[in-house]
């Protein structure tokens, strides 16, 4: 199952929340926002939905459930909407195996069984009726686990199979997962025997056999998730897993590893959805994404009006976005925390003024903010200042992120073949082209700002107007392909023109705001520039 849209009207915190626009294609979902935004409260809905459709009965608690208004009072219920991209036709069984919610709450810290009992279905399993109470699952896992144990030791079709080859089916995914999460330093070992020390036994170091209860708390969090997804998995082959803070108690590396192994568990027809503040699990959903487009999606609750009608759809996981949420997860400390690269680039002033901030820095954070998120630009300059970093940006960014790259980008101008040749032998970027302005003034970005338009016609016409601009620099003896001289007659052609006077103020606002950002992935002008920066060919959309 994949979710298509959620809408809770009065529930929880909520006065009227719409999300929607999610791509059937994401086997993850990541909720994110700072605390009090109700990540937990939309998973609170989930659980109300498959209680209700169920047949489990939806707990009518007023003062929990519902939004309470100015005076104090709770309405008299919330409303919750969960629509598929499946299909909305649900049943009770169906329901049952939809979705399935794990809390915030996993407070299992010890447990031993001495009786076996029959199995049942865990989709007959009612769950919490709300996700603020105590979460038992392992005791209850284990128990699942020990009976069918027995059931399948004396099914017919298992006559014929080994005892080792049956406990490895049964207990093999749970094994690999925590070897995977833990990286080989935790290894679970055994179940014990169900009738005498029912409970599970894991090896660590020389340490062998050692009991549950003697995991570290983040051992416990991470075996708990792994051990429900992999027993349950194949019950609940085509539904919606939501998971409060998977993270909790475990390091950031861990917590990457975690939900690698997590997606790794459920089945390619399910999807999982996380709440979290932890910069390991985002870090890795940004990767998968990168690696998988459309696998991922972003829903940052961040901005979310809590008393007025809101609509929250995928947030595109840009160096902004990056940045927000390191501010939720790190507070101060945020600032502290360096991109992986830094590109210092030409441009800015260092004495402040209206170009402080940098032309070139700008057009390449719009063009590479979504493709390139772990990336910052930087004017610093002129070239030499680039290649020399006189302004000590690049010692200052390796002393405080040791791991961080420094790209040095400079422009082409006037260098010669056998000078571009040399500061790139020396480790210094050199565009292709003349200038930043060489690309966003492409025939290729002109068109595609016309197409935006709703004028594709008039493409042609704002070529022209560039290439009659760059003859008219020609004779006034500058350099054929020197497009920053046609910036400004592209920019009185689209006010003029074209009677758009709301696009920027200047030339340069222009082309920051409206060209850079439609040189996007999947465009040759990206490709190129992308090589240029990066060294790397993207790839173009045909």
């Amino acid at each position: 199952m994949h979710v298509k849209s959620i809408h809770l009207q009065g529930f929880k915190r909520f006065h009227d929340l719409t999300i929607e626009g999610l791509p059937p294609t994401a086997r993850l979902v990541v909720l994110t926002g700072p605390n009090g935004y109700g990540k937990s409260a939309i998973f609170e809905a989930f659980n109300s939905w498959r209680r209700q459709h169920g047949g489990f009965g939806f707990r009518t608690e007023s003062d929990y459930f519902s939004k309470v208004d100015q005076e104090g009072a709770a309405r008299d219920s919330g409303s919750f909407e969960i629509r598929f991209h499946e299909s909305d036709l649900v049943n009770q069984q169906l329901a049952r195996k939809s979705i399935k919610v794990r809390s915030a709450y996993r407070h299992e810290t010890d447990f031993r069984t001495t009786t076996l009992n029959k199995v049942t279905s865990p989709t007959d399993d009612q769950g919490l009726s709300r996700l603020i109470e105590p979460d038992h699952s392992v005791r209850k896992n284990y128990e699942y686990l020990a009976g069918a144990t027995v059931e399948a030791l004396y099914a017919p079709e298992n006559q014929n199979r080994m005892v080792e080859a049956l406990r490895t089916e049964l207990v093999g995914r749970v094994a690999d997962a925590m070897t995977m999460v833990f990286e080989g330093e935790l290894s679970l070992q055994s179940p014990g025997n169900p009738l005498v020390d029912g409970a599970f036994y894991f090896g660590k170091g020389t340490s062998q056999h050692f009991h549950f209860k003697n995991l570290s708390g983040g051992e416990r969090a991470a075996f708990d998730l792994v051990l429900d997804l992999a027993l349950h998995a194949s019950t609940f082959d085509d539904t919606v897993f939501c998971i409060d803070e998977p993270e909790l108690h475990l390091g950031t590396r861990t917590q990457g590893l975690l939900l690698k192994a997590l997606l790794g568990l459920i089945s390619s027809n399910s999807q999982l959805w996380i709440a979290t503040h932890s910069i390991g699990m985002m870090r890795t959903a940004l990767q998968i994404g990168q690696d998988q487009p459309g696998d991922v999606a972003f829903l940052d609750l961040g901005n979310t009006k809590l008393d007025e009608e809101t609509h929250i759809t995928p947030s595109t996981p840009s160096r902004k976005f990056w940045l927000e949420i390191l501010a939720t997860a790190l507070d101060d400390m945020a600032e502290l925390v360096g991109p992986r690269r830094v590109v210092l680039c030409e441009g800015g002033n260092p004495q402040g003024g209206a170009d402080a901030e940098g032309f070139d820095a700008r057009c390449y954070r719009a063009i590479f903010g979504e493709s390139h998120p772990d990336t910052e630009f930087i004017s610093v300059g002129n070239a030499d200042a680039v290649r020399h970093d006189h302004l000590g940006v690049g010692r200052a960014v390796t002393i405080v992120t040791p791991a961080a790259e420094v790209v040095r980008v400079i422009d082409r101008d006037n260098r010669s073949d056998d000078e571009v040749n040399r500061r790139r032998e020396e480790g210094t970027r050199v565009l292709s082209k003349r200038s930043i302005e060489g690309y966003l003034l492409a025939d290729e970005i002109l068109t595609s700002f016309c197409e935006q338009l709703g004028k594709p016609d008039r493409a042609g016409d704002m070529i022209a107007v560039r290439d009659d601009a760059l003859k008219e620099a020609v004779g006034q003896g500058k350099p054929p392909d020197d497009f920053k001289s046609a910036g400004g007659a592209v920019h009185v052609f689209v006010k003029k023109e074209l009677g758009e006077w709301g696009l920027g103020s200047d030339a340069r606002s222009f082309m920051v705001e409206q060209l850079a950002p439609l040189i996007s992935p999947g465009t040759q002008t990206h490709a190129d520039l992308s090589y240029d920066i990066f060294g790397t060919h993207a790839k173009v959309s045909q």
